[in-house]
């Protein structure tokens, strides 16, 4: 719940059988379980840390308008790559987006828009590794959100200072690649800030101690002025329509009479096999108040737009279809 912070669910898989765990086990049954190369108690929405791709570009949009690297009716050309000596650093879409604004940088999720403003290649500002890492660390990445579960991963935030840093590791910091490394939890808290409308607040699973509730803690708030909120925002909207990535959201308003936001994202990795990719896509719905914020995270799945986004769409298909019921049966 954006409002509050409250974990409506929190899934893992693979998982193991929650029954046998609480009647007994043998000792074979847990050492099983134990030495399962899937690593079912590994809690990944929580310790688990990946680069999160594309949903982080949230993140540089919001530092490129609050740094004034570039306001939002500025645009750059995109060819589908930008070359650098004998180094091509590739948007996704080999053959480019042509004119792209930050709105359309975040509705395509372009990645050539993102280079430049975070290096000043070819434009007069730039956002750097230094505004990247300071914009990051104020939306918590690399710190723990506080929930109430343990152990919880702060993920990695580079500060290009470590190691020797070079343009390319700018180029790729600023998508979400490379030496960032976030949780599932950090991604969906950033996405219920834009839901809750410059609120995000200290996840928790536990809902009542004693009798007594908990109450919300805000974890960060209104790191953004207004008009530069309302953009990165807008575009979320955008990216949840026909002509965004977020196409299995194409009809949602049509359902449900109401808009949602949200980001999709596909990073890669390196495996013994070659290149592989994990799958994102955070959502959050009604637009304008959120009442949910789903955040689903495939390792090794494939696709954002293709993969992680319909099954999204099926979980908030389901919660307000649930809702809707609810108002129903209470008219009745």
């Amino acid at each position: 719940n954006p409002q509050t912070g409250e974990i409506l669910g929190l899934v893992n898989y693979p998982s193991y059988d929650v029954n046998k765990i609480c009647l007994g086990l043998s000792q074979k049954e847990y050492q099983e379980l134990l030495s399962d190369q899937r690593a079912v108690f590994f809690n990944r929405a929580v310790s688990g840390v990946y680069p999160p791709g594309s949903v982080f570009k949230l993140i540089t949009a919001s530092a490129i308008l609050e740094e004034n690297v570039a306001s939002p009716t500025d645009t750059i050309f995109d060819p589908g790559y930008i070359q650098i000596g004998s180094s091509r650093y590739s948007n996704w879409k080999l053959d480019g987006h042509g004119i792209v604004d930050l709105t359309r940088a975040i509705v395509v999720s372009n990645d050539t828009y993102f280079y430049i403003y975070s290096s000043g290649y070819q434009v007069p500002r730039k956002l750097g590794i230094e505004g990247i890492h300071k914009w990051a660390l104020k939306f918590n990445i690399s710190k723990p959100t506080g929930i109430d579960l343990s152990p919880e991963s702060p993920g990695f935030m580079p500060d290009g200072k470590s190691r020797r840093w070079f343009l390319g590791d700018t180029f790729i910091t600023s998508i979400g690649q490379g030496d960032v490394l976030s949780t599932p939890l950090q991604m969906s808290v950033l996405t219920s800030y834009f839901g809750a409308n410059q609120k995000a607040y200290i996840p928790y699973i536990v809902k009542s101690i004693d009798n007594l509730d908990r109450k919300p803690k805000i974890l960060y708030e209104d790191l953004l002025k207004k008009e530069n909120f309302d953009v990165v925002k807008e575009a979320l909207r955008k990216t949840n329509l026909p002509g965004g990535t977020a196409f299995p959201f194409d009809n949602f308003h049509l359902k449900f009479n109401f808009y949602s936001g949200g980001k999709t994202g596909t990073s890669e990795y390196m495996t013994k096999n070659g290149m592989s990719t994990h799958a994102w896509y955070s959502v959050f719905a009604p637009y304008d108040e959120a009442r949910i914020s789903v955040t689903i995270f495939l390792e090794g799945g494939g696709s954002g737009a293709y993969d992680a986004a319909p099954l999204a769409r099926e979980i908030v298909d389901y919660y307000f279809s649930l809702e809707k019921s609810d108002l129903d049966g209470k008219k009745e």
